[in-house]
């Protein structure tokens, strides 16, 4: 039984520490893209913040966190269904999905590749203390700020990268 609260111990320290140095390096994010660094300790805040650094409508939180919702609603309702089961699954499915986007906007707003994207999602404690710390350059949101910003001028809000809708 001790061997067991020891484990637990190391484990909880091993989880304190991958979200302490995430937080600082999202800190040090926030700062080289010119937002205050305290506002990447804000839950839900500093998505609203990640979404503006990458040019992305701040909407998009409700879609990134989705799958509170249906656990809410889980929880709230004691529902357990084959409907809330569906809703869920689509839920999670669209969190992942717009999270993955996210963090490869991201990247490339300080000129990375799809790989470090990758990196973005899988280890966060390694590659935002990368970014935040290293020679990474904020480019603005997609790495191209001028054309972000002449596009939104011209159009309006809802510019999209992805499917090349440039003036």
């Amino acid at each position: 039984m001790e061997g067991l609260a020891i484990m637990m111990m190391v484990f909880l320290l091993v989880i304190l520490a991958v979200i302490v140095v995430s937080a600082i390096g999202l800190w040090k994010v926030f700062e080289k893209a010119g937002e205050e660094g305290w506002k990447a300790l804000i839950p839900v805040y500093n998505l609203l913040i990640l979404l503006d650094i990458v040019g992305k409508p701040r909407w998009w939180t409700l879609l990134i966190v989705a799958n509170l919702f249906t656990s809410i609603l889980k929880l709230g309702t004691g529902a357990d269904d084959g409907m809330v089961q569906f809703l869920d699954l689509g839920a999670t499915i669209a969190s992942l999905v717009f999270t993955i986007w996210m963090f490869n906007m991201l990247s490339k707003s300080y000129g990375k590749s799809e790989g470090f994207a990758a990196g973005l999602f899988f280890f966060p404690f390694v590659t935002l203390p990368i970014l935040g710390f290293g020679s990474a350059k904020y480019l603005g949101p997609y790495g191209d700020k001028e054309r972000f910003e002449a596009y939104q001028t011209s159009h309006g809000e809802g510019f999209d990268f992805e499917q090349n809708k440039l003036v």
